[in-house]
């Protein structure tokens, strides 16, 4: 399963992805992104199964993101 966790805090960020590694074996491919465009590339690029989503994105929120992620 890939997973994209999304959060502009690095540390937090990275906690999810340690915690993810750790306790979700099923996680095999863990992306990251800080804010939406970089989110929206890997998305667009790796399709990822599952998002791990902060709502608030410095100047954007992740509803933003999930308005342009293109579902078919």
């Amino acid at each position: 399963m890939k997973v994209l966790v999304v959060d502009d805090e690095n540390k937090i960020r990275e906690n999810i992805v340690d915690i993810l590694e750790n306790h979700c074996s099923e996680a095999e491919i863990l992306y990251q992104a800080s804010n939406v465009k970089s989110a929206l590339e890997i998305i667009n690029l790796y399709f990822p199964d599952v998002l791990v989503l902060d709502i608030s994105l410095k100047d954007e929120t992740s509803f933003d993101l999930l308005q342009q992620v293109n579902h078919t």
